[in-house]
């Protein structure tokens, strides 16, 4: 038998043709595939140019027009549900509030749990013995802010701190009274679903049983200003139980705090604020040299006030009033608002000068700012800096070309930013949203822990204005925020409810990061809505940061060094991070778009939002 490949031409055997040049059948088969194959090259020829030309036209765009990725070093992923979603900067902790919302809690449940367990896990951030805001949306659409910012003490005054300003940072002197359980318990009060008690106990389980210890609070021990509390046989007992300071990983457990939570859990926040871990804390307190009593943290209460609100595009945003920088986020986006910083002709840097800008007014706006109870002299000219006709006064002494020293930008002076916050972000299907921020102000806040109730307490007096003395970061003091007895001291914290006229979405977003605070907000603001980012692109991509003094514009790693040497064309004097950096502020948002919910927590705080 012939063998059938001995005779029969191989398709893709272009050699063959010469044996084979008598096949009839071979020569019209050898024709055809020369027509294929010709028209195949001239078809890859023509792709490859293509392809070749956009690639060239992609690297034109890149040089002269370069867009905002996300830096390398943050990544993350959002997530979405139907029923809700919980963004914190401790994924155990959005867990517990994704666990409440499927438990039949609402928001305001899931955002005081989640607060809770920040509070447990990086209190160095937050937790009862600090305070905060939180506005709340409810499913009629009304929107509420709660402050429940710490309280200057009944014996405090103007001039304690003078010729001493470090007993304001650290230290008995410098604890504000604490207003994180009063506000917590009083949103859930009015609003909450569930039993308190199933509200506490998770994080109250959690001190007790253990935690594993985030890198953001392994960073926060291991930082310069923090390296003496291993030396305090309280602290040691928590932080380095071992005799060797825990990290990352490990399991921490906070056995004082768990009972604490407990007693909360059982009794509400009686025991707190005029009982037995009222006197523990005093007696302690007092026993390092505070003037804190009991009078005062019985005298403690929240404050209920409408939103403020201004129009930004097509949207509605909704933000905390004062004490907080809320009216400052109104006054940057009325500025922006009057640019064309959605058209696509804009370039990339010139959207970014303008931003820039927006965010030196603002700054010069908070000079003065202050607690309104004590500053009515000064509400006319604030409600006036939020209006759209201060917006286009504004514009017109914003240059398109270049920047200004700050004395341009008209401050009185400049005001405190705080360091040790965190922000919550929850919405639910039922209607109900919150955005919350809370701090106990610098890491650890004034580094003091009492060893019964386990509450590290806050260091907001910081917060106040010291005559003749910069705080903590080097910022100049403003006379509207001076201490006075029971006085809340001005904050940075901007809460934030975003929603468009059509009614099928709405966002909740906030920050965390002191000073940046409001910059982030106003920056997140403006991707998604001018820039169309998604959540994720939204929350993780670089950001900028302005705070009219010092007169530097920082901008983090994932800014192009091309972004940087063209936008120092405008006369910025620009500081870009290294990659080793740490964050300039954390971002958490939920978002309801289109019956799906969506949550991204910021990955600077290695954070991992939930929803169900």
């Amino acid at each position: 038998m012939t063998n059938v490949s001995d005779t029969t031409p191989l398709l893709n055997d272009w050699s063959s043709h010469i044996t084979n040049q008598n096949d009839p059948d071979w020569e019209e088969m050898h024709r055809s595939r020369q027509k294929r194959y010709f028209r195949f090259q001239t078809r890859h020829i023509t792709l490859f140019s293509l392809g070749f030309g956009i690639l060239l036209l992609l690297v034109f765009l890149f040089t002269f027009n370069p867009p905002l990725y996300p830096p390398g070093q943050y990544t993350g992923h959002k997530v979405k549900g139907k029923s809700g979603a919980v963004a914190t900067e401790v994924t155990g902790c959005s867990n517990i509030g994704v666990d409440i919302l499927s438990m039949g809690g609402n928001a305001v449940d899931a955002a005081v749990a989640s607060t809770l367990c920040i509070g447990t896990v990086n209190f160095c951030s937050s937790g009862l013995g600090g305070g905060g805001f939180m506005l709340i949306q409810l499913p009629n659409g009304t929107v509420e802010s709660i402050n429940f910012r710490e309280m200057a003490p009944g014996n405090a005054s103007k001039h304690m701190f003078d010729g001493n300003p470090i007993l304001a940072q650290i230290g008995a002197l410098s604890i504000g009274i604490p207003g994180e359980l009063a506000g917590l318990y009083d949103a859930w009060n009015r609003y909450g679903q569930l039993e308190w008690s199933k509200v506490v106990k998770p994080s109250a389980k959690l001190a007790r049983e253990g935690f594993t210890i985030t890198p953001t609070m392994e960073r926060s021990m291991r930082d310069d200003s923090t390296e003496n509390l291993v030396n305090d046989s309280t602290w040691a007992s928590v932080i380095a139980p071992y005799g060797k300071l825990l990290k990352a990983g490990d399991i921490m457990r906070r056995p004082a705090f768990s009972k604490t939570l407990d007693i909360i859990a059982k009794e509400g926040i009686e025991p707190f604020y005029n009982g037995a871990l009222t006197d523990a804390m005093v007696e302690f307190i007092q026993n390092h040299g505070g003037i804190i009593t009991k009078n005062d943290f019985e005298q403690y209460f929240p404050e209920i006030s409408d939103a403020i609100e201004t129009t930004y595009r097509d949207h509605k945003v909704l933000t905390c009033p004062l004490p907080t920088s809320g009216p400052a986020l109104i006054e940057g986006l009325n500025i922006l608002d009057g640019f064309p910083m959605d058209a696509s002709s804009l370039s990339f840097t010139k959207r970014l000068h303008l931003q820039v800008e927006a965010m030196k007014w603002l700054s010069a706006g908070r000079t003065q700012f202050g607690d309104p109870e004590f500053i009515e002299e000064n509400m006319a000219l604030i409600s006036n800096m939020m209006s759209k006709e201060f917006a286009s006064q504004v514009r017109d002494n914003i240059s398109l070309t270049r920047t200004y020293s700050w004395e341009h930008y008209n401050p009185s002076y400049d005001i405190p930013g705080n360091h040790g916050t965190t922000h919550i972000s929850v919405t639910d299907d039922e209607g109900y949203s919150v955005s919350l921020t809370s701090t106990v102000n610098l890491l650890f806040g004034s580094q003091l822990m009492d060893p019964v109730t386990g509450i590290v307490f806050n260091d907001q007096m910081d917060d106040f204005s010291i005559p003749g003395s910069s705080n903590a970061f080097n910022l100049t003091p403003s006379p509207w925020n001076y201490i006075e007895p029971y006085k809340r001291p001005l904050s940075s914290a901007a809460p934030t409810i975003l929603s468009n006229k059509r009614g099928n979405f709405n966002m909740v977003l906030g920050a965390s990061g002191g000073s940046r605070i409001v910059t982030a907000v106003l920056d997140a603001i403006v991707k998604r809505v001018d820039m169309n980012y998604d959540i994720e692109s939204m929350v993780a991509s670089a950001r900028s940061h302005h705070q009219l003094r010092p007169n530097v514009l920082i901008l983090e790693n994932g800014f192009s060094k091309v972004i940087a040497s063209r936008i120092k064309k405008y006369l910025h004097k620009v500081v870009r991070l290294n990659s080793k950096a740490g964050p300039l502020s954390a971002v958490q948002a939920v978002m309801n778009h289109k019956d799906t919910i969506y949550g991204m927590s910021d990955p600077r705080k290695y954070g991992q939002a939930a929803a169900y």
